[in-house]
């Protein structure tokens, strides 16, 4: 059975399609020597009846003070190839560092490829390209697997252990036939029919590898791969990862919203795995656990196909693991899990936001306090952690006891993790959300005509002053920050750029607090940066900077050359400008253009375009709108203008483009901001670039951070007045 299922279609082998699919549903049980038959007679002979096992289930799902998601990448990158090189990567660091849980992931990509030794789904077995040291194929010769390994150290160690199943990862995206993925399955390959698109044609909302869990196929394979591990694993529960990613029906990815008939299949999906955990554990004689992670706000996952309010309401989840992103506060997803007896946990993925401002940082030790500090608060019942790939990590022994963390320094962001993703995996997906994004990358302006409110959510203050810290671009802003109906006092001492704000002791109060942010107008903000400066102070986006891609300073200007066409292959510089919807601005750049295509692009929040640079014209992408010229022979100046959905494209001070009402494109989610640089996966472009001049008339607020000082350090400032 499992040739034919793992078997790709040839010429020199063909496979009727129906009796392939009638042999893989029977493959699981057959494989795994398991039948229905069993199962129930191990319920009738089991001393402990299903109750009984609902019942220890129900003691064991308790509170976890913190989980630590180790998602499975140690044994892909593997110079040495034993147990304990694989335990030292993130994993022997964990007993005493305040860790009581772990999640191991076996593979993160895609459904049914993983490093423990599967009968029902593939092996991933690849060494090519950059998993040249992956070393489950020697872990399984040895006869053990990396799931084994890390849930034998857990169980020594005395740490609970859970499986992680990423329910519909896509990191396979990248795929394609000319430049083929490793881990790209061959059920994918062979049931393209099953998947949300192609490369070549994908759909507008999420990512074309992701399965369309409307096929049965599909919702078995997950129930089956769930049935293995409990068969053959000493696991404590399962963890069903639904953030990894976001993509679940073909009718959400072409822009609609889950139907009710779609909603039920998920569901019915769920009560299987609970259906199957019990099933195994009255055959072991102790339960199973089911955790699953997903999005904070019922409302938006019921839109992609998660009726996560049944799922607790019938009792198939023990652990609701809320969020990556935040759309609504911790205290709503208390509110629910607790409603239904469901212990749940804040999700606190790493902090991932672009072009962050030192000396302060999402990553730092203060910003995984003070975010813990607001879970606890709220009354979660545990912290689960997130590619954090250091497991010796400081902060880990301080985040499970809220008094500790109430004398400790704490870093509170406004926006730790940008929720774009919201927006991208459902169309108008941040409707949903109740919490403000601002980050470095996803700028705040318009505040001269109207302000804007400044919610953070915080633990117990503990009665302390704290400080609230604003950057703007433009150095000449001077905020008014009302808290309480109160204009906080603006602080003289200010660091990196950074305006500080005195927010008086007694003040703050646990759950979400609100600040008014207003300015007044300072005028046209006009800057200059030289290629070094892009260089160095510009964020780099792309994913792949090998050997094909090039950025060097010259007295020429700053060459940016991407010479490869493989997945990722492509440079851009990127600056968060202070520009409004219909707002007025203008990016000026002298480019000489070589090969290939390179381009300027400008979004203003709301509209996007890019003026691309061919060998023998410039044209505006969204717009259509082109001329032709030579644009290797010389460099010239480009100066690009816009207001309202009017664009102007000058080139050497010629008026060459005039397309009034043509800035329409759709910008990227909440993006603000100029980017330059070379091609993109698939193409090639090599340019080199001069000055780059912006002109904008707003001013932006590019990050908003609330501190709040160790209290050591209030007691000693309180010795010292006395």
């Amino acid at each position: 059975h499992k040739r034919i299922f793992l078997l790709k279609p040839s010429t020199s082998f063909r496979v009727d399609q129906e009796k392939m699919l009638r042999l893989y549903k029977l493959l699981p049980l057959a494989a795994l020597g398991i039948s229905s038959c069993s199962w129930q007679n191990a319920a009738q002979n089991n001393a402990s009846s299903l109750a009984a096992l609902r019942q220890e289930r129900a003691k064991l799902a308790v509170r976890r003070r913190v989980i630590f998601d180790n998602d499975g990448m140690d044994a892909q990158f593997l110079e040495e190839h034993t147990p304990q090189a694989l335990l030292e990567v993130r994993t022997s660091q964990l007993p005493g560092s305040g860790v009581s849980t772990v999640f191991y992931c076996s593979r993160s990509s895609g459904l049914g490829v993983f490093t423990h030794d599967t009968k029902v789904g593939e092996v991933f077995r690849s060494r090519v390209g950059r998993y040249h040291l992956n070393a489950t194929a020697d872990f399984i010769a040895q006869g053990t697997d990396p799931l084994r390994i890390v849930t034998d150290f857990c169980k020594k160690n005395e740490l609970e252990v859970f499986w992680t199943l990423r329910v519909n990862d896509c990191h396979d995206v990248i795929h394609r036939r000319e430049n083929p993925y490793p881990a790209f399955s061959r059920l994918k390959a062979a049931h393209p029919e099953w998947l949300m698109g192609t490369y070549d044609k994908r759909p507008p909302h999420g990512r074309w590898s992701a399965y369309d869990f409307a096929v049965p196929e599909v919702r078995t394979l997950v129930v089956d791969c769930v049935a293995e591990v409990c068969a053959h694993y000493n696991v404590d529960g399962i963890h069903l990862d639904f953030f990894r990613h976001l993509n679940y029906f073909r009718s959400v990815a072409q822009g609609g919203v889950a139907t009710k008939e779609e909603l039920a299949l998920t569901t019915q999906m769920m009560r299987r795995v609970r259906q199957t955990t019990e099933q195994a554990g009255l055959a072991r004689g102790r339960p199973f656990l089911v955790a699953v992670r997903v999005p904070d706000c019922p409302d938006y996952c019921r839109a992609l196909g998660l009726d996560v309010e049944t799922w607790l309401q019938e009792g198939l989840v023990d652990i609701l693991v809320a969020g990556e992103f935040q759309l609504r506060p911790w205290a709503d997803s208390v509110t629910l899990g607790h409603k239904h007896g469901v212990q749940v946990v804040a999700g606190l993925s790493e902090g991932r936001a672009r072009g962050e401002l030192p000396p302060y940082s999402r990553q730092s030790e203060e910003s995984y306090r003070g975010r813990a500090a607001a879970a606890w608060a709220a009354g979660c019942d545990g912290v689960y952690l997130f590619n954090l790939y250091k497991a010796e990590r400081p902060f880990l022994s301080e985040i499970q006891d809220p008094e500790k963390l109430r004398t400790l320094e704490q870093h509170l962001f406004l926006t730790t993790r940008a929720n774009t993703t919201a927006g991208r995996d459902l169309k108008d997906g941040l409707r949903f959300a109740r919490r403000p994004m601002l980050t470095p990358a996803h700028v705040w302006t318009g505040l001269q005509q109207e302000g804007r409110e400044a919610v953070f959510e915080v633990g117990d203050p503990a009665g302390r002053p704290a400080r609230l810290l604003a950057r703007f671009e433009d150095a000449r802003a001077r905020p008014r920050i009302i808290f309480e109906n109160k204009e906080l006092q603006a602080l003289d001492q200010a660091e990196g750029g950074w305006q500080a704000f005195a927010v008086p002791a007694g003040m703050l109060r646990p759950g979400m607090n609100r600040f008014e942010i207003r300015i007044s107008e300072t005028g046209m903000l006009k800057r200059t940066f030289t290629p070094r400066q892009i260089l160095d102070t510009w964020n780099l986006r792309g994913t792949n900077h090998g050997a094909n891609i090039r950025e060097e300073c010259s007295a020429d200007g700053l060459l940016i050359a991407d010479t490869g066409t493989g997945q990722g292959e492509y440079c851009y510089r990127a600056y968060a400008w202070s520009v409004r919807p219909g707002g007025r601005a203008a990016a000026t750049v002298r480019v000489q253009h070589r090969e290939g295509w390179s381009s300027i692009a400008f979004a203003n929040g709301r509209n996007e375009d890019r003026l691309v640079f061919e060998t023998n014209r410039i044209l505006l992408r969204s717009s259509g709108l082109s001329f032709d010229m030579n644009t290797t022979d010389s460099a010239h100046t480009y100066r690009v203008e816009i207001e309202e959905n009017n664009v102007r494209v000058f080139v050497d001070g010629a008026l060459r483009i005039d397309g009034p009402g043509a800035y329409t494109g759709k910008a990227s989610v909440g993006r603000t901001m100029v980017l330059l640089g070379a091609s993109t996966s698939g193409t090639i472009g090599t340019s080199i670039w001069g000055n780059v001049t912006l002109e904008t008339y707003d001013t932006a607020l590019h990050d908003l951070l609330l501190v709040l000082p160790p209290t050591a350090a209030i007691d000693s400032g309180r010795a010292a007045a006395k």
